[in-house]
């Protein structure tokens, strides 16, 4: 049996347990690894009725709320486990023989690391094995304050021989805060946990981060994205008569949501093509926001994905500089002879190479796409066009024709060709007009128009749409000529775990003079001439969660910008989609 410890009075970070790390709850990355592994059961141990809520509504059982008294800062998760054998005797509940304890503070372990500990206590002697990383600080180099102003080795000895070198001291083992597991019968004559013999699953680095502070869920989130974890999604697995999850999934293999590319020319590059051609490349493989960077010899050697690229443009990289520059060097790959032991590089990936043994491209694995959409669209159509002039004296912006058509046509094409039945459209200037084109067209999605009898600026009449907003809102200004692919925005808002997305659009700026530079001093340093700056600036589109459509006043005039900023302030995790 798994026991997953979710306490909600953590001091450090209040009811980390169930904060978000890319969409979804901390608790769920672990807790989704214990159900996919060898555990027949797996349970969530918690004294709060929201954490135990948001359990269950994740999938996960939960059956009995832990006292109070067992939540403390200085309870060891030995009495944890304990209850909850105790719980589970006194409703008849089965007797396991090993009991495993699943810290959702470690986000990155696999069902793999579970599955390996497990393996452990069956093959051996053991009565308990736990999850571990090597330390990169020796502890033979650690000091501890004597209290007197002088500090002493805290391992007797000195800093001689081999203890001067870090290479030639003995490795030490960290536990990782992640998974313990022991047998039942010796926790409960021991009535703990770290029990000789002990053994230890040893993994990598990236797979221990522990989450204790603020700092560490920085961390988390950076080394998600950069490598590309895939967060939980919800279940839509049957519950048993005691609410717990049983996974269709569980006994196959975790590939099996996986699937092979029928072609990789489109997903495939060279790494002297520029980041210009590769942003283009990724837009046409859509929703396969990626590419696998290959030499000549149609050898491996990067990655590259709309995130690399959207870096790359933040760091104010040239759009026409090799993509070589910005791509991932050292990426996963799977190797095509040894594909099952791969599983967890599968499982973790939105894409995986697979190679042969010379290193050569075989074939690439994708991952189920996200299920997540767009639940409405705002379209913004109550300006006044004043910078157009007389051109918008008798008819309002959206409705000017480009290529025989209206822009407002234009960008109800495109909703509707992606799908999204539920459109408003908010007027002002000339709004009988709006209505009367609206009215008169062939409308495939169900439109309404929300009328501001005063100008609400451009974010304003997200307060008018309804309170029950069971998705994102896509924001599109009435005069924003696009083809951007509102599919790939959509997978890409979801996958981050944002809960904003503004589109952009790179935007050069060509200074005609020689610009000169200089030091703090004013002296002179050198001189550009007539250089191109790049930004990225805001494309008119926007995919907001409905929590930030919530911070919108309603009958208060406000524009976007100041809902982002808002956002931000409020801790709300915005993307930029390039």
């Amino acid at each position: 049996m798994g026991v997953i410890v979710a306490r909600g009075a953590s001091k450090r970070i209040p009811r980390k347990v169930v904060r978000p790390l890319l969409g979804a709850p901390l608790l769920c990355w672990a807790g989704q690894a214990a159900q996919a592994s060898k555990l027949d059961r797996v349970i969530v141990s918690t004294e709060d009725e929201e954490i135990a809520e948001v359990a269950r509504a994740w999938g996960f059982e939960v059956p009995f709320l832990r006292p109070e008294a067992l939540a403390g800062d200085f309870i060891g998760p030995d009495a944890v486990l304990l209850h909850a054998l105790e719980m589970l005797g006194q409703s008849g509940g089965e007797k396991f023989d090993v009991v495993a304890l699943i810290q959702p503070t470690a986000p990155f372990i696999s069902p793999e690391h579970i599955n390996a500990c497990l393996d452990q206590l069956y093959g051996t002697d053991a009565c308990c094995s736990f999850i571990a990383r090597q330390v990169s600080e020796p502890p033979q180099w650690m000091f501890r304050d004597t209290g007197d102003g002088t500090v002493e080795l805290m391992i007797a000895g000195d800093l001689a021989g081999d203890r001067q070198h870090t290479q030639l001291v003995e490795p030490a083992l960290l536990p990782a805060g992640a998974v313990w597991v022991v047998r039942r019968t010796v926790l409960e004559r021991e009535r703990r946990i770290y029990v000789a013999p002990m053994r230890a699953v040893v993994v990598a680095r990236a797979c221990a981060v522990d989450i204790d502070e603020e700092y560490d869920f920085i961390v988390a989130e950076a080394m998600a994205l950069h490598h590309e974890f895939a967060p939980p999604t919800r279940s839509s697995s049957a519950v048993d008569a005691r609410g717990a999850v049983t996974l269709a999934e569980k006994n196959t293999s975790p590939t099996a949501k996986n699937e092979a590319v029928a072609s990789t020319e489109m997903l495939t590059c060279r790494p002297a093509m520029s980041i210009r051609e590769i942003l283009a490349r990724i837009d046409r493989a859509s929703p396969n926001l990626f590419q696998v960077v290959l030499d000549d010899e149609q050898r491996v050697v990067g990655t590259v994905t709309d995130g690399d690229i959207r870096r790359a443009m933040l760091a104010s990289m040239d759009l026409d500089d090799p993509v070589g520059g910005c791509m991932n060097g050292s990426p996963r790959v799977a190797t095509q002879a040894d594909l099952d032991s791969n599983d967890v590089l599968i499982d973790m990936s939105f894409f995986l190479p697979v190679v042969d043994a010379d290193g050569r491209l075989t074939q690439i694995l994708t991952r189920q796409r996200h299920a997540g959409s767009i639940g409405r669209v705002l379209v913004m159509a109550g300006g006044f066009g004043l910078r157009l002039g007389e051109h918008t004296k008798q008819r309002p912006k959206p409705l000017l024709e480009v290529a025989n058509k209206p822009i407002l046509e234009h960008v109800l094409s495109q909703i509707e060709k992606a799908g999204i039945r539920d459109v408003h459209i908010a007027v002002h200037y000339l709004a009988d007009q709006i209505a009367e084109f609206i009215g008169a067209r062939n409308n495939q999605a169900h439109i309404q128009l929300i009328n501001e009898t005063e100008p609400m600026g451009t974010a304003g009449a997200l307060s008018r749409l309804p309170t029950d907003l069971d998705g994102p809102v896509l924001v599109i200004n009435g005069d924003v000529l696009t083809e951007v692919d509102l599919k790939a925005l959509t997978e890409f808002h979801f996958r981050h775990g944002y809960d904003g997305t503004v589109g952009a659009a790179p935007f050069e700026v060509d200074i005609p003079y020689g610009v000169l530079k200089h030091d703090d001093s004013g002296l002179f340093t050198g001189i550009d001439e007539k250089p191109t700056h790049q930004y990225l600036v805001a494309g008119g589109i926007y995919l907001l969660s409905p929590r930030i459509v919530g911070l919108v006043s309603p009958n208060r005039p406000v524009d976007m910008p100041e809902i982002l900023e808002q956002a931000r302030s409020a801790g709300f995790r915005l993307g930029i989609f390039p």
